[in-house]
């Protein structure tokens, strides 16, 4: 059983030799009674009685060195009343005989009555002997008495120097030297501090101290506690050799004389019944079968979680203990970033923005027109556009439902909008079939040809259709016939550019302005014989093969005005047909409106007042706020211009000076070319075809960037609004959570590449919506929002479509989902608990009101002036 004994808990020499036998006897007794107590157990009930005995020796242990802590003190007490006696019996002996020598002259009273506050006779009883120093000269005794009263009552005055720094003199400055023959231990002068944030960290930090004769542990422990940032509450000086130092105990006596100066700064541990773990290991078994390594029975782990307390059990879980210990920051910096000017600055741009998206793209009539123009052509009962699959249904959309909509005046179309200009026919066709346009001729007879696919530089069909040409020989210019185009001829794509026509994007490909056109003016005065003569031309386009294998493309284009709502629509139908004998129907209807059109000066008027109100905002952004943020930024500790810059504020207040001025550049520059000449363009319509794509696309993309700022100032606008608590909670956390997940983000994304990929080979040949690699994206983005539409499920592929949904439900919704929620739910309690745990705590009162709404000057006239009351009091304040 000695074996099984700790080291011991204190190595001080000055511990007290009886309480040391004493508790050697008590050892010896008790070991024998465990010896017997041994024999015939097993294992298991010995090494439970092992722990029994090593619990009831350290609170032995423990008790005793609390014992020696209260000697030790009493010790000290003792001997500091007996000094403090015997000073007094030799202070009274001393003025006994004074007060007998100035009897004897003067019969009573003197210096010492006034020292000690009262007559000699009654303030000091007589000396049993007589002092030899009464025979001395009686001036010599009196000046001695007084210089020891006066030196041990009155305070020792320090001088200064004409700056105010105290002088030392040199007996100050002196180190007392302790002599090492009075028994006393060695002198030490420097100790050395290591600091441990926990008992089971492994960073260790160093710090030596100067130390007096006088400086006690307390003193050391608080200023070390001060120096690292900790409470001192909760951390206690150790020696190296594993005992606690007292607080009142002198640095002097703390080591042995072979003991290093050095003491271990780490936190309290509460009290344990059991012994630690790694004491637990150091003292079994080295050899056999109760080795370190073996596992420890389940009864003793139980034990030993029971017996954990709250404090260990934090410290083992990763994140917990600093979660738990987490105080308010009481975090207000962001505030200081907040002035009222500048919520008056996006405010008013908020509203602007608004009111210009309003005016140029009215959110109901722009949809009811379209929808209105769209569906005479796409939703007629005759032949709907979308339903097209072949040629002959193609031929038979063109010679019936177009003119009935676009030349009979009392049409669905023509009874509510106007349709000025020209309606143009566009075909576009690829060369002549031959051996070498086919992918892998060397394989081939030479007797079969192939078309080109597709319809590109290189491949077009240029020749001129000799049976249209003598057909359309008379007709050019006849009942509202163009006589600028002919659709025998083909036109090069430089001059369709001409008419104002762009490239469009089909289904298969891209089609430039190229090909064979004929042009019918829907202003002709005589609407039957345009009719006539279109239908009748169009018979003979069917007739003369104008649409026929080569084909690849037929558009319909046109442009109508509905003066209800001051809009204008531009109409593209596309007939697209690949050499796989389908037909393939695309179609963009859009409304527009042009913001300096002659028909509409109070619009342009309202604009370019908003404009320039705007672009003044803007302005004051940047030569205000930008500033503003950046200096604020710069005075907040751990802020840095370019970090503010780069971050979300600064990057939107740069987005939104950039993306207004590209508007007012592009609006006055580029667009203000199209308005100053609204007679030419009026003149056009009239006289030929003009397509305004190039009007449609500068309004979509001045919408798009009016959208976009508007976007901007909401964000930044939501940003101003961190005034309140909970909105600065919301903020932050979706900020932090942001930054939380970018890592996160980076390994989503290929994996959900993965995904389209996957998703693009299953279905991209069966399902439209797959059918190329951005729509098959959508498609899967669509899925991941909820859309059971986007979910085809093809009969072949069936299997493989249930693994892939399966893989995108988990790897989604119980992955990432999960993992974002998770991560948002952690920052917001993180954040709510040290930046607004109390809400009361950051109320706002009538002096912050003050301060933040008015200037520095008028603030302060406010609080001195009229309200001086709702001035916060100072610590100052409190103590007067």
């Amino acid at each position: 059983s000695s074996g099984l004994r700790g080291p011991p808990v204190s190595h001080r020499s000055d511990r007290h030799p009886g309480v040391d036998a004493k508790s050697g006897a008590m050892d010896g007794g008790h070991d024998d009674e465990i010896d017997k107590e041994l024999e015939g157990l097993d294992i298991a009930k010995i090494r439970d009685k092992i722990y029994t005995v090593q619990a009831d020796q350290e609170r032995q242990t423990e008790n005793i060195e609390r014992l020696q802590e209260k000697l030790k003190a009493l010790n000290y007490e003792l001997a500091a009343r007996k000094e403090e006696a015997e000073r007094q019996k030799r202070l009274q002996q001393r003025a006994a005989s004074v007060q007998q020598s100035n009897a004897q002259e003067s019969g009573g009273g003197g210096i010492l009555a006034t020292l000690f506050g009262g007559s000699a006779g009654s303030a000091i009883q007589p000396a049993s002997s007589a002092d030899p120093a009464a025979d001395g000269d009686e001036e010599e005794i009196t000046r001695r008495a007084v210089e020891e009263q006066l030196t041990m009552w009155m305070p020792e005055r320090k001088a200064h120097n004409e700056f105010g720094v105290r002088k030392f003199t040199e007996r100050e400055l002196m180190v007392e030297r302790v002599d090492r023959a009075d028994g006393e231990g060695k002198s030490v002068d420097t100790v050395l501090i290591t600091y441990l944030s926990s008992e089971r960290s492994d960073d260790k930090f160093h710090l030596s101290y100067r130390v007096g004769r006088n400086t006690t542990s307390k003193m050391l422990r608080e200023d070390s506690c001060r120096y690292w940032g900790i409470s001192e509450v909760e951390y206690i000086l150790w020696t190296v050799s594993g005992a606690k130092v007292a607080d009142d105990m002198r640095i002097q006596n703390c080591f042995l004389d072979t003991e290093p100066a050095h003491l271990i700064l780490k936190p309290k541990v509460p009290k344990k019944t059991v012994a630690p773990e790694k004491i637990l290991m150091e003292i079994r078994e080295k050899k056999g079968r109760n080795k370190r390594g073996q596992k420890k029975p389940q009864a003793q782990v139980a034990q030993m979680q029971e017996t954990e307390s709250i404090f260990e059990h934090m410290a083992k879980i990763p994140g917990v203990w600093k979660f738990m210990t987490q105080r308010d920051l009481k975090a207000v910096e962001h505030i200081q970033m907040i002035r009222p000017l500048s919520i008056c600055i996006y405010s008013l741009i908020l509203i602007l923005t608004a009111i210009t998206m309003g005016l140029l793209k009215p959110p109901v009539e722009g949809y009811t027109c379209r929808l209105g123009v769209q569906e005479t052509l796409n939703a007629n009962p005759q032949q709907p556009f979308d339903k097209i699959r072949s040629t002959h249904e193609a031929w038979t959309w063109l010679s019936s439902v177009v003119p009935r909509q676009l030349f009979i005046n009392n049409s669905d179309l023509r009874s509510s909008n106007y349709v000025p200009g020209w309606v143009r026919i566009r075909m576009q066709q690829v060369r002549k079939p031959a051996r070498e346009h086919c992918p892998n001729a060397e394989f081939l007879s030479e007797s079969i040809a192939c078309y080109d696919q597709r319809y590109i530089d290189g491949t077009h069909g240029t020749e001129d259709l000799e049976g249209i040409r003598q057909y359309w020989t008379d007709k050019a210019g006849v009942d509202g016939r163009s006589n600028s185009t002919f659709p025998w001829k083909y036109r090069t794509d430089k001059e369709g550019r001409e008419d104002g026509m762009a490239p469009r994007s089909g289904v298969y490909q891209d089609f430039d302005a190229s090909g064979y056109a004929v042009d019918y003016n829907m202003q002709h005065g005589n609407s039957t014989a345009l009719d006539a003569a279109y239908v009748k031309d169009m018979l003979k386009f069917r007739e003369a093969g104008w649409i026929n294998d080569r084909t690849r493309a037929v558009h319909v284009t046109f442009t109508v005005f509905n003066g209800n709502y001051d809009l204008w629509v531009l109409n593209w139908f596309l007939m697209e047909m690949p050499p796989t004998g389908l037909v393939v129907t695309t179609r963009d209807v859009d409304t527009f409106r042009p913001e300096h059109d002659v028909e509409n000066p109070q619009l342009h008027e309202s604009l370019q007042i908003i404009d320039s109100v705007r672009l003044i905002l803007v302005f004051g952004i940047l030569v205000y706020q930008i500033p503003f943020d950046v200096y604020t930024a710069s005075k907040i500790p751990g802020g840095s211009v370019c970090r503010h810059l780069l971050g979300p504020l600064g990057g939107c207040d740069i987005s939104i000076v950039c993306v207004y001025l590209t508007i007012y550049i592009m609006r006055w520059l580029y667009t203000v070319s199209i308005g100053d000449e609204p007679l030419v363009r009026s003149r056009r319509l009239s006289e030929s075809y003009w397509d305004e794509i190039s009007s449609l696309t500068a309004y979509r993309l001045n919408i798009l960037l009016e959208a976009f700022v508007l976007m901007l100032v909401v964000f930044r606008f939501g940003y101003l609004m961190r005034l309140n608590r909970y909105v600065y909670l919301i903020c932050a956390t979706i900020q932090r959570s942001i930054y939380r997940c970018f890592r996160f983000f980076l390994v989503f994304t290929p994996i959900l590449v993965g995904f389209v990929v996957v998703a693009h080979a299953l279905w991209g040949v069966l399902v439209p919506e797959y059918r190329t690699f951005w729509s098959s994206a959508t498609s899967v983005i669509m899925i991941l929002l909820g859309d059971l539409s986007a979910i085809r499920i093809v009969q072949s592929e069936k299997p493989w479509a249930t693994v892939f949904l399966v893989l995108l439900y988990v790897f989604v919704v119980l992955f990432f989902i999960n993992t974002w929620v998770a991560v948002l739910v952690q920052e917001y309690q993180k954040i709510r608990v040290s930046s607004g745990y109390d809400p009361k705590d950051y109320r706002w009162t009538e002096y912050n009101y003050v301060n933040w709404f008015l200037p520095e000057t008028l603030a302060r006239l406010y609080v001195s002036k009229l309200r001086p009351s709702i001035k916060p009091k100072t610590a100052e304040d409190e103590d007067d």
